[in-house]
């Protein structure tokens, strides 16, 4: 009997080698789908949407199988046309076809605790977590949820391998020979196979992510999707120039009422703001609470009690009740609160080429330039999100970070715990005070920054049961002894303290967007009670920069994309969470996606419906607010007129 099986004769060894290779790619995708569908669930029911969202997936799977093994096809079709027996060939088509598989399987194993940070399929704004390699190493050593899935990446890795072994050992030995007449046909026949596979099998229109968007519910959506797809996909940049530059700009500049624009200033948005210099200036510290959404808060709702001191220094103090964070990101959180600007969807607004040379001018360089000493305190290495570099270039006199503290007080893998924090802070202040000058402070906690765990080095008793509470009931514990503390101080009378979210965190929501990503805490408060009210005015951010210049009674120029929030009430806010563009009014809650698909929610509670064919012409005018408002901040920083006008 003739050695070579009745496939062999009619298809060469490479292209047997490769449909093995399709084959278990689509198993192990699959497999993970399945896997992300039994720990994300939110549906609690396997219904034709479901099912809908698995067909989608194995369209979408097989586009990227294909994808991977488009090289090594090209490879090894060269070789099979051209006839060549050289074994380099091979060789060069394996060793890709081996990079590109363990790159999909460490994405898909990094998808999964990825989505339950962000509620999103993994993209390249994980790279804002690696900016400093040693720190972001000790993070994922140090985070036990992550363990399964380094061991699931390894034991695949190996399994992969041996496949593959296996796979060149069933089809490329003792490969038959082909004329050339017969290598032309099979190439004439595979080529078109592969362009349709590229489509994920699809002839009319290729799969797309935004195929995946064929419902309401946004897990839904997100169970069709390959993050080998969106991970890639991410490289492409949201597209948000949609009006001309000088449309946009002009919007801009007539939205932010900045009326002394023209020969006076370069800027187009540059507008002086007068306050009453009556009022008394004080100290400002800005505390920026990790990781704080609304939600933990009894104020907004949260039945725990978690943080009762929190929560009653609300009460005391000037607080609104519909603010937002810039981004989903530490680094938006204090670039947007001390500079005022919005970041640009995932890039790092202090460490991009660009933007980390620039002067801007927000609320360092503003209370500076009246006489206010500035100092910036965090737990954590000072290089991570690129502080060291750009904070002293912005207005901030000293960086006080982990070289500050002595190894002993070291708590975790972030540095030293929030107490310890606070009474360096307390320390600094104390020096600031003694040279007569006022003194602005900003704070960067960081007990809630996952791994979580409860400080050893602190007299702290938790009382809820899940570390993941017990931490927030830390945080305020530690929010209580400093305040106490700082009551003690001959500077606390005449100091005004800002407590604002960094963001929020990930929770259960059936919306594309969870709000509780960016619905933070913002209030000030003074020891006089004085300024004790509610407001629900729609700010951001951005916004912290004009209000507290209006609270210290200090005109300026204010050259940035914030307003008075005592003086104005947005029309929208808006933020980004990576790929999706935001924005919100106080009823409805926009929500585009990276792909433009877009979704209209209605802010009540648990009502998931799309209303964006019942509410266009909002739509529209959103849209035309936020696009006028981000193209306007680009054409700030690429033209570098984000410095003093």
């Amino acid at each position: 009997m003739n050695r070579h099986t009745f496939s062999s004769r009619i298809l060469p060894g490479y292209i047997r080698f490769l449909i093995w290779s399709l084959g278990y790619l689509l198993a192990v995708f699959l497999a993970f789908r399945l896997l992300f569908y039994s720990i994300y669930d939110e549906t609690g029911v396997f219904d034709v949407r479901i099912r809908g969202a698995l067909g989608i997936g194995m369209h979408i799977d097989l586009m990227v199988s294909c994808y991977i093994l488009l090289l090594p096809f090209i490879i090894w079709s060269v070789k099979f046309l051209l006839n060549k027996t050289s074994r380099i060939y091979d060789r060069a088509a394996i060793g890709i076809l081996s990079v590109l598989c363990s790159a999909a399987l460490l994405i898909c194993c990094a998808d999964i605790p990825y989505y339950d940070y962000f509620k999103s399929r993994l993209t390249t704004s994980i790279f804002l977590w690696i900016n400093d390699p040693d720190q972001s190493l000790r993070f994922l050593l140090h985070e036990r949820t992550f363990y399964p899935f380094m061991l699931l990446f390894i034991g695949l890795a190996g399994i992969t391998f041996f496949c593959f072994r296996f796979f060149h050992h069933l089809t490329m030995n003792g490969s038959a020979s082909f004329g050339k007449m017969h290598r032309m046909l099979i190439l004439l026949l595979l080529v078109p196979a592969m362009w349709l596979g590229l489509r994920g099998a699809q002839t009319y229109k290729a799969i797309s992510i935004r195929t995946a968007f064929f419902t309401n519910e946004a897990f839904i959506n997100h169970l069709a999707l390959n993050p080998v797809l969106t991970f890639f996909d991410s490289f492409n940049e949201f597209q948000f120039r949609k009006l001309p530059d000088d449309e946009a700009v002009t919007t801009a500049a007539l939205l932010l009422e900045a009326k002394n624009t023209g020969s006076r200033y370069a800027s187009p948005i540059a507008r002086h703001v007068h306050n009453d210099s009556a009022v008394a200036r004080k100290n400002i510290v800005l505390v920026m609470m990790e990781g704080m959404s609304a939600g933990k808060l009894a104020t907004f709702g949260n039945e725990l009690n978690m943080m009762p001191f929190v929560d009653s220094l609300m009460r005391q103090s000037l607080y609104f009740t519909n603010f937002y964070s810039s981004g989903i990101h530490t680094c938006n959180g204090i670039y947007g609160s001390l500079y005022a600007m919005p970041s640009i969807f995932s890039r790092h607004p202090m460490a991009n080429v660009k933007s980390s040379d620039l002067q801007f001018y927000g609320l360092p360089q503003v209370l500076k330039a009246n006489g206010y000493q500035t100092a910036f305190l965090c737990s954590h290495d000072e290089e991570f999100d690129n502080l060291g570099y750009f904070l002293p270039r912005n207005g901030i006199d000293q960086v006080i970070s982990l070289k500050d503290f002595p190894r002993e007080a070291y708590e975790n893998i972030w540095g030293v715990n929030d107490e310890t924090l606070f009474d360096r802070s307390l320390t600094t202040m104390d020096s600031l005070h003694m040279t007569g000058k006022p003194f602005f402070t900003v704070i960067l906690t960081i007990s809630t920054h996952p791994p979580l765990a409860v400080p050893t080095k602190t007299a702290f008793q938790p009382q809820q049961r899940k570390v993941s509470d017990q931490v927030f009931e830390y945080a305020d514990y530690a929010i209580r002894k400093f305040m106490i503390d700082a009551a003690r101080k001959e500077w606390y009378a005449n100091t005004m303290f800002a407590f604002v979210g960094d963001h929020g965190i990930n929770t259960s929501s059936g919306r594309e967007a969870p709000l509780a990503l960016n619905h933070v805490p913002f209030f000030v408060f003074k020891a006089d009670s004085t300024l004790a009210r509610a407001s629900s005015n729609l700010g951001m951010q951005t916004d912290i920069f004009p209000t507290l210049m209006r609270l210290n009674g200090i005109s300026y120029i204010n050259n940035t994309m914030g307003v008075d929030l005592l003086e104005k009430d947005r029309p929208f806010a808006y933020f980004s969470q990576d790929k999706r563009l935001c924005v919100i009014n106080h009823v409805y809650y926009l929500v585009i996606d990276k792909s433009e698909t877009e979704f209209m929610y209605k802010l009540e509670n648990g009502d998931y419906s799309n209303y964006l064919d019942q509410t266009t012409m909002l739509a529209d005018s959103m849209k035309r607010y936020v696009y006028s408002m981000l193209q306007t901040t680009q054409f700030m920083i690429d033209n570098d007129l984000v410095g003093p006008p």
